[in-house]
């Protein structure tokens, strides 16, 4: 069975941005300076998510990955964009 996108790649990529964005909640680990950064890495993740559920054929664990992927980099970039808006 071949896959587009490994599952273990989605899988590392899964588990950092969960810890990236836990680790910030508890420290606030995210700057000013790197925020707008990591908004775009997520908007990116997001992108690219979307249109590999949407466009690539894949075995279904590895379409569900592409969904939490998908909803993950979108709740982080929500939250980066309204801590940004509280700090001001």
């Amino acid at each position: 069975m071949t896959w587009t996108l490994s599952l273990p790649a989605l899988l590392a990529l899964a588990w950092g941005i969960g810890g990236l964005l836990a680790w910030d909640a508890r420290r606030q680990v995210i700057g000013a300076a790197q925020r707008p950064w990591t908004m775009a890495a997520l908007a990116l993740v997001a992108l690219a998510m979307a249109l590999a559920l949407l466009g690539v054929p894949a075995p279904w664990p590895e379409q569900v990955l592409r969904g939490v992927l998908l909803v993950e980099a979108g709740v982080g970039l929500a939250l980066l964009a309204r801590r940004g808006r509280r700090r001001g």
